[in-house]
């Protein structure tokens, strides 16, 4: 489980830099925002990582952990497929901008709380900080090249596209074919501290 978690977390990771950095571009050479505008754009990520945190609370425990990081993860990252379809005047596309991102924010924080979730349920109480820790090197360390595929890409629009592909697959492989769907909120187990081998000494 470990390793799909830190599998997907790389791929992830390399694509949403890719996406990023070819959505920037997009917002202001294609669609012709300004800054405020873009940032305005931006801003409505926050709000639905507040929704989203708040749905992650409920659903998993209602739903299972493995149809709840996939759906969210098919439609937050899905909605972001309208981006490159977006064209026209900036009081059109302003607040389509903004609906997109604080859907994007809304699921994507739903998918972020679960899957922390479910690596925290099953990593032993002595590798917490190992786990996390090379989840988010190997994730983060591939965020450079991401963003420089965004850079180089041709057709902004394609990046977008191809990027965004990337990471839905990435997410669907977090959990399909894995037992996390058995994972229920409410049924999760207190574990007892796991007695760590002989010789191990805590970082």
């Amino acid at each position: 489980m470990l390793r799909v978690i830190c599998l997907a977390s790389a791929a992830f990771q390399f694509s949403f830099a890719a996406v990023m950095t070819a959505y920037l571009i997009f917002l202001t050479r294609e669609l012709h925002l300004s800054g405020g505008a873009v940032g305005l754009a931006l801003a409505a990520t926050g709000p639905g990582a507040l929704v989203g945190s708040l749905l992650a609370a409920r659903l998993p425990s209602r739903f299972g952990y493995g149809a709840v990081l996939v759906s969210a993860a098919a439609v937050g990252d899905g909605v972001l497929l309208f981006v490159p379809a977006l064209h026209g005047p900036s009081a059109v596309a302003i607040p389509l901008l903004i609906a997109v991102n604080f859907v994007y924010g809304t699921f994507g924080q739903l998918v972020n709380v679960t899957v922390m979730a479910v690596r925290q349920a099953v990593t032993p109480d002595w590798m917490q900080g190992r786990a996390a820790a090379t989840i988010t090197f190997v994730g983060m360390g591939l965020s450079p090249l991401g963003s420089l595929l965004g850079r180089q890409a041709r057709l902004v629009r394609e990046a977008l596209r191809a990027g965004r592909r990337g990471r839905t697959e990435a997410a669907g492989r977090r959990i399909l074919a894995r037992p996390a769907d058995r994972l229920r909120a409410r049924h999760v187990p207190r574990r007892r501290p796991a007695e760590r081998p002989q010789g191990h000494r805590a970082w």
